[in-house]
């Protein structure tokens, strides 16, 4: 992955980049808007090993496939390069991050977003971003907490410049399990909440269960909750099956909505896609939508204009 060479071009012309897809596509049409949306700040929160990397990744494969360039600033200095590229990643159209502090990535990040040459940039995680001073404090003393202060200052200024340039940022978080936050306690505090007020997409990944079976895959299920949303004024949650080391398993999205949207009809016993007898039972054409991907791109992109762009 190559190193970010960072570099200003104030007068080139900002590009206009199309909605990023999720993976999933029941996601994309809850969300109003087709996917993450360009030239705003997305968050995507969850708890440790909630799958906030994979779905990111997924994100940044999804922008490559639509022709874009992509970031990663990954201050947690964790990023697997072959497992991305196991999750479709292009290596060679990602600019790859590790910064010394939150001052050194927030300033990249800056530098990324008025190129306007990127549909994606993705910064993995804020709550591992630490600022330059605290680093040099001694160990065994205590630092001055200031980072939630230099995102909520650096915030407004990402956000302009991700307007203009109509990239979309996306932040993780690291949220902790059976806690939340004391609102009437955060008055003496406001900077707390500065990502939760300037981002436009709010997305929470929690794990509902995990199903390890014998064979070699595993499969954990996640629940996708939308927390906040500019575009549409729905919370929802869905559940989403990701298979570790693989890849997401949506064709039983396609499958669903395509059914209930009467893309795919049901005759006597058998499910037909305009003319094409796809079979007689859910899982085989699940199993077969998995198989022919081409066919399930086709179904998707029916879909995707009958609902996402009618909606």
């Amino acid at each position: 992955m190559q190193p970010v060479d960072p570099f200003y071009l104030p007068d080139k012309k900002p590009a206009q980049f199309p909605a990023i897809p999720t993976g999933s596509l029941r996601l994309d049409i809850l969300l109003g808007t087709g996917g993450i949306p360009p030239g705003h700040i997305t968050e995507v929160s969850g708890t440790v090993m909630s799958g906030k990397t994979t779905f990111c990744l997924h994100l940044v494969a999804a922008a490559q496939r639509q022709g874009g360039l992509c970031a990663w600033v990954d201050s947690d200095h964790a990023l697997d390069p072959a497992y991305a590229i196991h999750c479709g990643v292009n290596p060679d159209r990602l600019y790859l991050v590790e910064p010394n502090d939150a001052e050194h990535a927030l300033s990249i990040v800056e530098t990324l977003l008025h190129s306007a040459s990127m549909a994606l940039v993705i910064v993995d995680s804020v709550s591992s971003l630490v600022p330059h001073h605290e680093l040099q404090v001694p160990l065994g003393k205590s630092p001055i907490k200031s980072n939630d202060v230099l995102i909520a200052r650096a915030l407004p200024i990402l956000a302009s410049a991700a307007a203009r340039s109509g990239a979309a940022l996306v932040l993780t978080s690291l949220s902790w399990s059976r806690s939340s936050p004391v609102y009437h306690q955060l008055r003496h505090h406001p900077e707390k909440l500065a990502l939760k007020l300037h981002s436009a997409l709010r997305l929470q990944i929690t794990q509902v269960r995990q199903n390890r079976p014998s064979g070699a895959r595993s499969q954990d299920h996640y629940r996708i909750r939308c927390l906040k949303n500019k575009f549409t004024p729905d919370f929802r949650a869905i559940r989403v099956d990701i298979v570790y080391n693989e890849t997401y398993q949506f064709a039983s999205d396609i499958f669903d909505l395509s059914l209930a949207f009467s893309v795919i009809r049901l005759q006597e016993s058998q499910y037909f896609f305009r003319d094409r007898d796809l079979g007689s039972s859910r899982t085989e054409i699940i199993e077969l939508l998995l198989r022919e991907t081409a066919l399930a791109a086709i179904i998707e992109r029916v879909l995707r204009q009958q609902l996402v762009m009618k909606g």
